[in-house]
């Protein structure tokens, strides 16, 4: 976790996925930028329980995340990307529907929006970086 605010999670995910490959691979989770290409499908098929468990910076806080295959747990985690676990407390986290891949100057990151409404005025926000570690 980079940063967690009250409406906005910051994550990075080491991964070999992100690094480059030379196949071409078409699916929803996937971006091909040049020559450069990356599935990150195999993440999603590799999480026992549909997603990966990730503790945030405070005691009770955790948050639970799958790039490419929505999940559902209680209500409001019905059907997302990413959901927080606040003590007992669920928040929506962003939407697989409103996932957006992006490759930018050499940074590879997935934006989900439209999660539970925060402050009764904005929605939350996740914004995943993907690092490159050839060595998994």
């Amino acid at each position: 976790i980079e940063s967690s605010s009250t409406c906005r999670l910051d994550l990075s995910w080491t991964t070999e996925h992100a690094c480059k490959k030379d196949s071409v691979v078409s699916s929803n989770c996937s971006i091909r930028r040049g020559s450069k290409m990356f599935d990150l499908m195999p993440l999603s098929r590799s999480l026992a329980g549909g997603f990966v468990s990730v503790p945030g910076l405070r005691e009770g806080v955790t948050y639970q995340i799958n790039p490419c295959k929505a999940f559902s747990r209680s209500s409001p985690c019905s059907n997302v990307a990413a959901c927080q676990t606040d003590h007992s407390h669920l928040f929506s986290l962003g939407s697989m529907d409103d996932r957006v891949l992006r490759y930018v100057d050499g940074e590879f990151a997935m934006t989900f929006q439209h999660g539970t409404r925060c402050h009764s005025r904005l929605h939350r926000t996740t914004v995943l970086r993907f690092l490159c570690n050839s060595t998994e």
